[in-house]
């Protein structure tokens, strides 16, 4: 049986590394996520490819979940007061180690479900 020894290692958070992973132009070390890079990146996908349509106030963790299999999930909790769901945080798995590219990939896919949410609550809002 052959083993890897994957360093454990956190994503880098630096702009300029984050850029070059959507060009691919990083190398495939493993790492394990670190809040830094989860606002640097939200920050970067959000100004990009959302307009800054999705909230600034959104709250990050990381979990060491053994026993799922889910890099990620979207956090929110229902507003009685206004009968409706608001996302509140983004969370990604640590247990696993992946490229920058694909924590890159699981940010992108964690905040579609926080534009879907934020969708949602538009498209069933009374309209004036």
């Amino acid at each position: 049986m052959k083993w890897i020894l994957i360093k454990e290692s956190r994503t880098p958070s630096d702009i300029e590394t984050i850029n070059a992973s959507f060009n691919h132009d990083v190398s495939d070390e493993k790492y394990t996520p670190s809040i830094d890079f989860m606002k640097t990146s939200y920050w970067k996908l959000n100004n990009e490819l959302f307009h800054r349509f999705l909230p600034s106030n959104l709250k990050f963790s990381i979990v060491y979940d053994l026993e799922s299999d889910t890099v990620g999930h979207t956090i929110s909790f229902y507003d009685s007061d206004f009968n409706e769901y608001i996302p509140s945080g983004i969370v990604l798995n640590g247990k696993f180690k992946l490229t920058l590219h694909n924590w890159i990939e699981a940010m992108l896919h964690e905040m579609v479900h926080v534009c879907e949410y934020i969708a949602t609550e538009w498209r069933n809002s009374p309209k004036s």
